[in-house]
């Protein structure tokens, strides 16, 4: 079953103002997944569009039809520390660590953008394209200093991965299946693809 924007707008009619909103991924636990890193609770594209238009908690459970995972809660209001987070794709990854580091550490709320679980083998620029509309602007990479975020690419032919700078050769980023955390950026030198800062966006 699928909500439209008729519905939802029915049901606060009837009921008053969404909450939260709640849903469940149904799946075959016999058949494995192409991608092991994947988990079937993560939301997806429509989940992500949703959640940010809705602007409420969004949790999702995966079932298998005897089963249930604990509810997954798509959450910007409780976020979570910038050091030591688990991965959970379009909630704890990359471009989150980034969006939390700027609102905390620069009161600066930069915009989410939907993406479902597999972007960069699809020919789906997220950083690229979504940088510059979040008021980032391309820069040399040898002028990069704190605050300033790295695109890289790792494994793929699209940029697949971000970072921040927060310290001379110190990077804030999350990898998947890795918790969130600072590292050398030297070590991830060989990736970088970009550089890009953030000038703002016209209003």
């Amino acid at each position: 079953m699928e909500f439209d924007a008729l519905d939802l707008g029915l049901l606060e009619l009837r009921h008053g103002r969404i909450e939260a909103y709640l849903h469940s991924h149904p799946y075959d636990s016999s058949r494995p997944f192409n991608d092991t890193h994947y988990r079937p609770e993560w939301a997806s594209h429509r989940d992500m569009e949703m959640w940010i238009a809705l602007g409420v908690p969004f949790g999702i459970v995966a079932t298998d039809g005897h089963g249930c995972s604990d509810v997954l809660w798509y959450d910007d209001r409780n976020r979570a520390p910038l050091e030591g987070r688990e991965f959970v794709h379009g909630l704890h990854d990359c471009y989150s660590i980034i969006r939390d580091y700027y609102l905390s550490e620069l009161q600066i709320d930069l915009p989410n953008f939907p993406r479902g679980w597999g972007w960069w083998n699809e020919g789906q620029n997220l950083y690229l394209e979504g940088f510059e509309q979040a008021g980032f602007q391309e820069i040399p990479r040898q002028e990069a200093r704190v605050g300033d975020c790295i695109i890289y690419k790792i494994g793929t032919a699209y940029p697949n991965h971000a970072s921040v700078i927060v310290g001379p050769d110190a990077i804030l980023h999350h990898l998947i299946d890795r918790l969130s955390r600072v590292e050398k950026k030297s070590r991830w030198s060989r990736h970088e693809a970009l550089a890009v800062r953030y000038v703002g966006v016209d209003k």
